[in-house]
């Protein structure tokens, strides 16, 4: 092959390979994570997989007694729980291992255990541990994180799955919902209806928030209606990320365009 066809070539194949890897690099940062998003998940066990304490057979947050309602430590690693004014009892738990025992085989309720729900959404998409809530309002708790290096003004994307079951011992359709508070701002997640005696799948839900101060409280409140069926709120994987300033997209976007480029620049070709 004469050298300057030969040259040619080699270059031709450099300029694929670099553009080739620019491209990957834009496919594997949009594939693993949220879009628009830069930086790791701000919360702390998100994925309810740092248990502590809690077992098989007994996996509520069980908060202590407390005659004004406030956020305080709960058996759950990273967690904080506020007990409901009425002090009358919360259904507050980390299923373990996905099994269909929500609370675990001793926390006596209604007509015995706690366990299981009447019809089983199943392991969430996230896997593993997921978190269960008595959304009745007499009896709803809320779990809440404190969320450190925020810069105030910049957006954060905060996703989660979410799903609807029932209490075995219980009938009636329900409705349930999540209640979201970030900062000063509140959004409810999708609401879902819940069959008699049925469940709503696992679905994925995304919010953005504003942040206003360096640090917030993240708050996840089970909304549910009727009262005394119990309707049961699920939740997993939650995740909150920096949305990324279009700015940086631009520099990002701009960077691998320049490298995609490289391929029209003209060779130069070495002579013997």
């Amino acid at each position: 092959m004469p050298l300057q066809t030969f040259e040619r070539s080699r270059v031709k194949r450099t300029r694929m390979a670099v553009t080739a890897f620019g491209v990957a690099a834009l496919a594997t940062s949009l594939a693993f994570s949220p879009a628009g998003a830069v930086g790791p998940n701000l919360v702390t066990n998100g994925s309810f997989e740092s248990v502590g304490s809690l077992n098989t057979t007994n996996s509520e947050l069980a908060p202590a007694s407390t005659s004004v309602p406030q956020p305080y430590p709960s058996n759950l690693p990273n967690w904080s729980v506020t007990q409901p004014a009425e002090q009358s009892g919360y259904i507050d738990c980390v299923v373990l291992g996905g099994a269909n025992n929500m609370c675990g085989t001793s926390d006596m309720g209604p007509g015995g255990v706690y366990a299981p729900f009447v019809a089983f959404p199943g392991v969430s998409p996230d896997g593993g541990n997921f978190l269960t809530a008595d959304a009745d309002s007499f009896y709803s708790e809320a779990i809440s994180q404190t969320i450190s290096g925020l810069t105030s003004g910049l957006q954060y994307t905060l996703t989660f799955y979410q799903a609807g079951a029932q209490q075995t011992g219980f009938t009636g359709a329900t409705t349930n919902k999540w209640r979201v508070t970030f900062g000063g701002t509140t959004i409810d997640s999708t609401l879902m209806s819940v069959p008699d005696s049925s469940y709503v799948a696992w679905m994925s839900q995304t919010m953005t928030f504003t942040a206003s101060a360096a640090s917030q409280t993240l708050t996840f409140l089970a909304i549910g209606t009727p009262n005394g069926k119990p309707p049961m709120s699920l939740i997993d994987g939650i995740s909150l990320t920096q949305v990324a300033e279009p700015g940086s997209i631009a520099v990002f976007l701009f960077s691998v365009a320049g490298l995609a480029g490289l391929r029209y620049r003209k060779p130069r070709i070495v002579t013997a």
